[in-house]
């Protein structure tokens, strides 16, 4: 997302901001550049972080909920789908999704997004059947793509580079909320009343945040200048150059492998035996999708072409970018993982409540964010090397981890206390690698 934002904004056109419909002043030469201030900049940019709230905390909210949902659309084996369909569909367009807003413009992008991602939302709290709700899951995937990609874009457009600091902060501080709030939000609302309010509260939220930013976010953001002088006939963005730049085959790879290998997995052994003609036929061909979508990313970085690609090429050219590749997706895996099991696992096997549940939680919640704070701090302040504090982080992560999955079983209302322990440890560790 760093690499998209420094693409989107040249030095150029990233000073330029909120001109006329600010009230901005012309020199006698060029307009004077001037950034959001005061009202309109808090109003605008508490709008941005609702929004990046609702998208970020859709997942761990569901994680307490999955129990109910299951237990009440009578579909406990497709539990996993409910969550993958959402992630799936939100980790595949985060890249077309900001090439979309180049464009069409931020201001409609997000807009368009966020709707998606409000309509689909109401459509799950109204599901009759789990079909129905894994379907609408990954459209709101979709939505919530398209709004946390672009939403990030805006948050860095409407300050000067001397506040990105700060910007960072901020939003890192939205992901530690929503990661704390989720499964304790998720709990109350299932516990209190249905699960399909977990899905219909993002109907008047989300509703807020598209009204606020139809009002609030300035026609043409950030490139008003260029396009007041300058108007884009309507038919220029579905131009044959403008839609060349957007990996519309890349993304359609991605899908297909993603999904052919999730279905493997998720029907592999139960209902259907590993070597069913489904499993292999699934998991054939997600491999040659995979082995596609790789050879694409090299083809398309080496045909000299504009395009932005889902996977560039250039993410493995480099040990180093290999390296975080690698470190990403085996803590973010087990990250997952934890976030959906641990509290499923404490209402199937110790018969807690879903409040119950997401209270336990709390301990992974709460130490994981702190790791991803103390770890840069003390890399800082004791001049320890960042491949150091990874190493100490991945031992402290596996040795949750391994301990937690000892956890006794046989308790019904009572979790050991050793057990939050083990939490706590797996959090840390995947927060310091996180960092």
């Amino acid at each position: 997302m760093t690499n998209d934002i420094a693409h989107e904004s040249p030095p150029s056109q990233s000073k330029e901001r909120i001109s006329n419909e600010i009230g901005g002043t012309e020199n006698t030469n060029e307009e004077a550049t001037k950034f959001l201030k005061g009202w309109p900049l808090l109003i605008l940019s508490s709008t941005l972080g609702l929004a990046i709230f609702l998208v970020t905390i859709e997942v761990t909210i569901v994680a307490t909920s999955l129990n109910p949902i299951t237990d009440d659309l009578h579909a406990f084996d497709k539990t996993s789908w409910i969550i993958t369909a959402y992630l799936v569909t939100y980790t595949s367009f985060h890249i077309i999704s900001a090439k979309l807003s180049d464009i069409f413009g931020r201001k409609a992008a997000v807009i368009t997004s966020l709707c998606l991602f409000t309509l689909s939302s109401g459509a799950c709290g109204a599901s009759r059947n789990v079909t129905q709700l894994i379907i609408l899951r990954a459209f709101q995937g979709i939505g919530a793509s398209g709004s946390y990609s672009v939403i990030v874009a805006i948050f860095f457009e409407l300050v000067p580079p001397a506040q990105f600091a700060r910007t960072t902060s901020l939003i890192s501080s939205i992901f530690a909320l929503a990661f704390l709030l989720g499964p304790l939000l998720g709990g109350v609302i299932t516990q209190f009343s249905t699960w399909r309010w977990v899905f219909l509260l993002n109907v008047p939220a989300g509703s807020i945040c598209v009204l606020g930013l139809a009002v609030t976010l300035p026609n043409h953001f950030p490139d008003q200048k260029r396009v007041t002088s300058q108007p884009m006939k309507w038919t220029q963005p579905f131009s044959k150059s403008q839609l060349s730049r957007l990996d519309l085959f890349g993304t359609t790879l991605l899908l297909s492998a993603s999904v052919l290998l999730v279905t493997a997995l998720e029907q592999a052994g139960n209902p259907n035996p590993w070597g069913s003609l489904l499993i292999i036929t699934c998991l054939l061909l997600s491999v040659l999708s995979w082995l596609c979508f790789f050879a694409w990313s090299k083809v398309s970085t080496k045909d000299g072409v504009a395009r932005e690609l889902v996977f560039p090429w250039r993410l493995i050219q480099t040990r180093f970018s290999v390296g975080l590749l690698i470190t990403i997706f085996l803590t973010g895996m087990p990250l997952t993982v934890a976030i959906i099991e641990i509290p499923l696992r404490f209402q199937a096997v110790n018969s807690l409540s879903p409040l119950q549940a997401g209270i336990r939680l709390l301990p992974y919640a709460v130490l994981n964010p702190l790791g991803s704070i103390i770890a840069p701090y003390a890399a800082k302040r004791f001049r320890v090397p960042p491949i150091y504090m990874m190493l100490t982080g991945a031992v402290i992560q596996v040795v949750g981890t391994a301990l937690l999955s000892t956890a006794s079983t046989s308790m019904v209302g009572i979790v050991p206390a050793e057990t939050h322990v083990y939490e706590g440890l797996a959090g840390f560790g995947t927060g310091v690698n996180l960092a």
